[in-house]
């Protein structure tokens, strides 16, 4: 018998695992076991097959009956609870919004402000880092960063520079379908 309690913690935190289990009346190795399939339903995402974060999951209580016990059962009863438990409590599905600041040459800001507007960005601050450069700064999803650098090259000639950094997270509206 496995007795677990799952709390969100930060969003952007990984899978917590606190072993809160007083006494020694359950070998060491269930304990184990008991971890890997509670990290193996968060990360092949629950009900919606998407990696989940921002989840503690703490181990209270558990038995083991001399016969009947073994490491798969115990991996196997706490993948299957906390599958069980995210399926009733909800999930919701995220998506990163990045904060994305560029430098190019003076003479192309316009380029790369209609450059953030295909990539569905919103600018948040234009200015002018010296005679020479502009920085334009833009919220914009994660998921149209992914060809951002070969973009960025066709679209000057020059070196540019960016950094990416995450701003948000934003629940998806339309959540795909577990296949």
């Amino acid at each position: 018998m496995v007795n677990l309690k799952t709390e969100l913690i930060e969003l952007t935190a990984p899978f917590e695992f606190i072993n809160a289990v007083v006494g020694g009346s359950v070998p060491r190795q269930y304990i184990s076991a008991v971890k890997n399939g509670v990290e193996k339903a968060t990360c092949n995402g629950g009900p919606r097959a998407i990696s989940l974060v921002g989840l503690r999951a703490t181990l209270y209580n558990d038995k083991a009956h001399s016969v009947d016990s073994s490491e798969a059962r115990f991996e196997t009863a706490a993948s299957i609870g906390r599958c069980q438990a995210l399926k009733e409590a909800g999930t919701v599905v995220l998506k990163r919004t990045m904060t994305v600041s560029t430098a190019v040459p003076a003479d192309l800001p316009g380029d790369l402000l209609n450059d953030f507007s295909v990539l569905r960005g919103t600018v948040i601050s234009t200015a002018r880092d010296d005679e020479l450069t502009t920085v334009v700064s833009a919220h914009v999803p994660e998921s149209e960063l992914l060809r951002y650098g070969l973009d960025l090259r066709n679209l000057s000639t020059v070196l540019a520079r960016t950094t990416i950094t995450l701003h948000h997270l934003v629940e998806v509206t339309k959540v795909p379908s577990a296949k």
